[in-house]
């Protein structure tokens, strides 16, 4: 099943992808919210709910759920890759950064 999470988990984000501001945070977000989902999920198939998942932080998470992986079965949870925007990237100078989780997905609200 395909689950879509957008940028700062808004639906309607285009202020935050046109805000002046620095474009590698940007792009560290998008990265972030994936690593989030895949913990998420993760932990809400290890412990049947979110409520009940005993983790104070995302890295004793990430140690307990994903420490037993191998480097390269973790990175493939989360996959990125840049697609042209509108034409060849040398002309139009636009490329779209697309981050595909593994994870639980993020519902529009």
């Amino acid at each position: 099943m395909r689950h879509q999470r957008p940028v700062g988990d808004r639906w309607n984000n285009i202020g935050h992808l046109t805000r002046p501001g620095s474009a590698d945070h940007k792009l560290i977000e998008l990265v972030t919210n994936a690593q989030d989902a895949v913990l998420e999920l993760r932990a809400q198939q290890r412990y049947g709910s979110l409520e009940h998942v005993p983790f104070a932080t995302p890295h004793d998470a990430a140690t307990a759920l994903l420490g037993a992986m191998s480097w390269t079965d973790q990175a493939a949870l989360i996959n990125v890759y840049f697609d042209p925007a509108d034409g060849p990237p040398r002309k139009t100078g636009r490329l779209t950064p697309v981050i595909r989780d593994f994870g639980c997905g993020i519902s529009a609200y």
